[in-house]
């Protein structure tokens, strides 16, 4: 319901974001399972879904900013994790956690909505500050630069007792606060559609 909720809506942004929660309920309960089966390893689908998740944000931020240089941005970050990603998963041959290719892409995801964000700041009023687009990039900021490091290490220190369990604090306290965020900017911008219908009327 929710995700239909947000497909409606006539925001590019929110219309990206219902993608990346259908795709992310697609990996949990089909592509990890089929991963696991069919390749022996749930890393399989993990891959898939860093793929998935840099140009589905970065098409996002590039909807957000209006800058001119939209483009630029969106172009030589995509070109770099793009060779990263085939380097890591084609040359390298790694099966493991993709740490490379998530570590690459936290890392221009993070610039890039810190990007966004100081142009937002720029362009909205102090009175008009918390609108949906303000809880997308600080929960993608949070989300990103949150989880860069269990990350990034995770295929170096994944045995390691004090790192799991610096994993398993972090990490779900990270995502938590990034939806909880998001579920504000949706509830914000469903609101705001319906405040707008009923002033249409």
């Amino acid at each position: 319901m929710l995700i239909y909720s947000i497909s409606k809506t006539k925001s590019e942004e929110f219309k990206l974001l219902s993608v990346y929660i259908s795709f992310g309920l697609i990996t949990d309960l089909f592509l990890s399972p089929i991963s696991k089966k069919i390749f022996y390893s749930e890393y399989f689908a993990a891959h898939i879904f860093t793929f998935v998740e840099f140009f589905i944000f970065s098409l996002l931020f590039r909807a957000i900013l209006k800058e001119k240089t939209k483009d630029l941005y969106f172009t030589v970050f995509s070109v770099v994790f793009t060779l990263i990603f085939v380097y890591e998963n084609f040359i390298l041959k790694n099966r493991g956690f993709d740490s490379l290719s998530v570590g690459t892409s936290n890392i221009l995801l993070t610039i890039n909505a810190i990007i966004c964000l100081s142009q937002f700041f720029k362009k909205s009023k102090s009175e008009n500050i918390f609108k949906p687009n303000f809880f997308i990039l600080s929960s993608s900021v949070i989300y990103f630069s949150g989880t860069l490091f269990i990350y990034t290490l995770f295929n170096n220190y994944v045995g390691n007792k004090n790192f799991n369990d610096i994993y398993n604090l972090i990490n779900p306290i990270v995502i938590a606060i990034r939806n909880s965020m998001l579920v504000v900017g949706i509830i914000i911008s469903l609101s705001l559609k319906n405040k707008n219908n009923i002033i249409a009327i």
